[in-house]
């Protein structure tokens, strides 16, 4: 499987398991999103999750990441879905990083992402960004918030079991590690 997947990408394709559908996807057509270039490609599809908005603990929940350049951040695409009927919404924030935790919103997303709109597949949802200034080789984390909780309706965001760092928070000041696991996530910016 990964010599298929080192030669589909040599012709410019990635192997994406969505659910237990998998399909080709273009490299080509995800580098150059709106205007802006692909800066981050974190995580692998075909992970588990890390449950979000099941319960107080993980209303907030964050992936760090290092930045492999320098460039102004203008969208995230996050790869999530939903566990029986959550009706809240989602919205992503990037964190400055201290001591591997989230210290301080650098920005919210412009948008949020209303559960109703989200799939029961893991599935990449936009959230835009206004001009967040990311510097090469600095830590930074991405964070998903729910505007409410549950225990039965929640989502669940993707993640590659290795690799990343993630915590939860019920309140976006005390952070908690969780795992060592990286969300799926992309990162556009010019």
């Amino acid at each position: 499987m990964k010599k298929l997947i080192s030669i589909l990408a040599l012709f410019g394709f990635s192997l994406l398991s969505v659910g237990n559908v998998q399909q080709y996807h273009s490299v080509v057509a995800r580098k150059k999103a709106a205007g802006a270039t692909l800066q981050e490609d974190l995580g692998d599809l075909g992970g588990t999750g890390q449950n979000l908005g099941l319960g107080s603990t993980t209303q907030w929940v964050s992936s760090q990441f290092t930045a492999s350049g320098t460039y102004t951040l203008t969208r995230i695409d996050v790869s999530i879905k939903k566990i029986n009927s959550p009706s809240y919404t989602i919205t992503a924030h990037v964190y400055s990083n201290t001591s591997n935790s989230p210290l301080a919103s650098l920005a919210s997303s412009t948008n949020t992402v209303s559960g109703t709109s989200v799939t029961t597949s893991y599935a990449l949802y936009q959230f835009d960004f206004t001009g967040v200034s990311i510097s090469s080789a600095t830590k930074y984390h991405i964070v998903l918030t729910t505007s409410g909780t549950n225990g039965v309706d929640y989502f669940l965001w993707e993640t590659e079991s290795s690799g990343g760092r993630i915590e939860v928070s019920s309140d976006g000041s005390s952070w908690l590690f969780n795992s060592s696991a990286e969300g799926k996530a992309d990162v556009y910016g010019n």
